[in-house]
This record gives structure tokens, sequence and C-alpha cells, in this order.
């Protein structure tokens, strides 16, 4: 445990990571973000999955509706 946090990597499947990424760039050509912009909600997204250790299919459904 490192600074009160519990740090597990789960294995991702190379076809999900690819799907994860092209997700985000789709957004950031959509949205015409920068490096920064990208940065900034991962940070966030880190400090959400840290609070809450499990996500939720509400979770989800708030996430697609930011989309």
């Amino acid at each position: 445990m490192e600074g009160g946090n519990l740090k597990i990597k789960k294995v991702m499947t190379e076809k999900a990571e690819e799907a994860l990424v092209n997700i985000i760039l789709e957004q950031v050509r959509k949205n015409g973000m920068t490096i920064l912009n990208v940065e900034e909600v991962t940070t966030r997204v880190i400090s959400y999955l840290e609070s809450n250790a499990t996500l939720s299919e509400k979770d989800s459904e708030q996430s697609e509706s930011l989309l």
C-alpha cells in the first residue's frame, strides 16, 4: 500500500486498451482538446477511481451522457 491508496493493476486485453485509446482520441478530435486538457481529465478520472473503488452501472450511464 502506497500513501494509503491500494494500487492494483488489472491485466487489460490489447483490444480493450486500443478501444479506450480510440475513444479518448475521438473525444480529443471532436472537442479540439489539448494535451493539458487530456491530462486534467485523466487526473479527475484517476481521482474518482481512487475514491470509488468500483464503478456501478450508474457511473457508466453518467459518463456516457458527458460524451
